[in-house]
């Protein structure tokens, strides 16, 4: 478990954190959400110490991080950042650096060993012995995650994990990143900008505007009204088959106001519905959405 209690961050005189609280369980994906400069990385730079707070503490599993030693935070906390690139160096060797907080003077059997569990985990096994610069896009943000897992941490921290990624990159990525954390235990906050891909994954979200959290909880916080005060966007949130799904409006001045629990056609719709072909088209009197 990780407790933020009253986390406040400044670059210079600009107060770019606010009274930031929230406690988040082992076992789920966080996804914090909001606009550019609204500080969801900055967040995630606060908790594991890359930035230092002037207010407030962060607490994992009841240990002050901030009278942790930074191999102690290593050994406790995965971090990728935004932009990760390829070295020269092999898959396996990517990701044996991340035991590095708890090597001594050489590579032990147990590292070697753990390297090898964690590739294996990752789906990377195919790709052990391939240099990192032949590697796709999902592939290298593969390792990249691997590399953190390889720390052991207890905490996973991942800015924009699917950023530049295809779609069928993104929802490989994410797969395993909730699978992962489920079968680690893990507490996983990651930083996210699609909001669809989100409410997927996702147990719980973080809604930032302007340095403050804005609303957090489970899909329940996801709703047209907190999405208009975050982005400044009219949208209709949706289900189908059993997935939220967000929806911009066509129409930015005005959205339907009927909301709807599913899309399926074995299902009676409203009357801003339509079926076409077999597909959906959602309208607010006479105007297409989609």
């Amino acid at each position: 478990m990780i407790s933020i209690e009253g986390i406040s961050v400044s670059y210079g005189k600009h107060e770019v954190l606010k009274d930031i609280s929230c406690h988040i369980q082992g076992g789920q994906v966080v996804s914090v959400l909001g606009m550019n400069g609204s500080g969801k990385s900055t967040l995630l730079k606060t908790i594991n110490r890359i930035l230092h707070p002037h207010r407030g503490t962060v607490h994992l599993y009841g240990q002050n991080t901030g009278r942790m030693s930074r191999e102690q935070l290593a050994r406790s906390i995965g971090y990728m950042p935004q932009k990760s690139r390829a070295v020269d160096c092999t898959v396996f060797e990517a990701v044996l650096i991340g035991r590095k907080p708890h090597m001594a003077w050489h590579v032990s059997t147990k590292d070697i060993e753990e390297t090898s569990k964690i590739i294996q985990l990752m789906g990377l096994g195919p790709y052990a012995d391939r240099n990192t610069t032949e590697l796709s896009g999902g592939e290298l943000q593969r390792v990249v995650i691997a590399r953190a897992l390889a720390q052991a941490p207890q905490v996973l921290l991942l800015d924009e994990p699917v950023n530049h990624l295809d779609i069928k990159s993104q929802l490989e990525v994410m797969t395993l990143i909730r699978d992962v954390t489920r079968r680690l235990g893990l507490v996983t906050i990651t930083v996210m900008h699609d909001l669809n891909i989100a409410l997927r994954f996702s147990d719980k979200f973080m809604m930032m505007a302007d340095g403050i959290l804005f609303a957090t909880g489970g899909r329940e916080v996801v709703t047209a009204e907190n999405i208009k005060e975050v982005y400044k966007l009219n949208v209709m949130v949706r289900e189908m088959e059993g997935i939220s799904v967000v929806i911009p409006c066509h129409d930015q001045g005005s959205c339907c106001r009927n909301e709807i629990s599913t899309t399926s056609p074995s299902r009676k719709l409203r009357p801003c519905h339509q079926f076409t072909n077999g597909k959906v088209s959602l309208q607010y009197g006479p105007k297409r959405i989609f």
